[in-house]
């Protein structure tokens, strides 16, 4: 049951009070920086947890200005590629980025 897990995303809960889950699938891994996997119990920075636990993802926090490129292939039409960019101020941080991934996925 996707209900039974807490999701949390920097720190606000992507699962609504209401039920139902959040669709990982929207969300690019190349922005993740850091995931968390809490079974059980979790820390009570997250208020009460899920029957199954909770799943913390932590985003990519720029530290420094600059960007990057990326592109790749694989087995079956997979195609991915992307780029970000990144300013830092004294006080303030800017990140902009564009991901695109798709695959004909043709097996036999």
């Amino acid at each position: 049951q996707p209900n039974q897990v807490e999701l949390y995303l920097d720190g606000v809960p992507l699962t609504g009070l209401l039920g139902g889950g959040a669709d990982l699938a929207l969300l690019p891994m190349a922005d993740v920086d850091r995931l968390e996997v809490y079974r059980g119990s979790s820390p009570v920075a997250f208020g009460a947890s899920g029957i199954g636990g909770v799943v913390s993802l932590r985003t990519h926090a720029p530290r420094e200005s600059g960007g990057s490129v990326w592109a790749g292939a694989g087995s079956f039409g997979t195609r991915m590629g992307g780029g970000r960019v990144a300013q830092v101020g004294r006080t303030w941080s800017l990140y902009a980025g564009l991901h695109h991934l798709s695959s004909v996925g043709d097996f036999a």
